[in-house]
């Protein structure tokens, strides 16, 4: 495998770094020939580092170039936006999206962008990815639940859940997932949650 020595090193957060000379560093680098998906250590791709770390202005920067948004990992086939879904990072989420990240491309364990959203709690990861097409309707291949479910369990905000169920096309997994998504908030006491997502299915 192509390395670079120090190209680890780049792959540091606008943070630790002066951005707008490590870019430059990494166009020069480009532009000699220097793979822009080459992998670490980690079997990550520095757009994956950057996805884990948030920093949506390497993100736009790595695109530009040319890095492949749905690259995935070596261990859990992860690509960089269920990473940044997962961890509650909602700049590196659009950033990811407006590159062309597939929206419903799940991880070697079978969970969407969608449902590391809501697994993050973070509600604006969530509205992103709804409004580039999510699938809400997705049920996880062998656990039987979908981002809803997740969601109510982790504790993602009202607003949030009736958005994934209003999204919910099908009729059938609509009135299955809710109706699961209620029942587990009626276990942890979510009234609120409960309430809306009654009103929700009776419409």
């Amino acid at each position: 495998m192509w390395t670079y020595k120090g190209w680890e090193n780049l792959q540091l957060s606008e943070a630790e770094s002066r951005f707008a000379d490590y870019a430059e560093t990494v166009r020069t680098l480009v532009r000699a020939g220097a793979p822009i998906d080459a992998r670490n250590s980690l079997g990550n791709t520095t757009l994956m580092e950057a996805a884990l770390s948030g920093d949506a202005c390497w993100i736009r920067l790595l695109l530009s170039l040319g890095a492949d948004p749905n690259a995935t990992n070596d261990h859990y086939r992860e690509t960089p936006l269920t990473a940044a879904s997962h961890l509650g990072h909602p700049d590196a989420v659009r950033e990811l999206i407006r590159g062309g990240a597939n929206v419903n491309q799940p991880t070697q364990d079978g969970f969407t962008p969608l449902m590391c959203a809501a697994i993050s709690t973070v509600a604006q990861c969530v509205y992103h990815l709804l409004e580039a097409g999510a699938d809400a309707d997705f049920v996880h291949p062998h656990g039987g639940f979908s981002a809803l479910t997740l969601g109510v369990g982790a504790g993602l905000e009202t607003d949030a859940l009736v958005a994934i169920a209003r999204k919910m096309r099908h009729p059938r997994i609509r009135r299955e997932q809710v109706g699961q998504a209620i029942e587990e908030a009626q276990r942890r006491g979510r009234q609120d949650v409960v309430e809306r997502l009654q009103a929700f299915l009776a419409r």
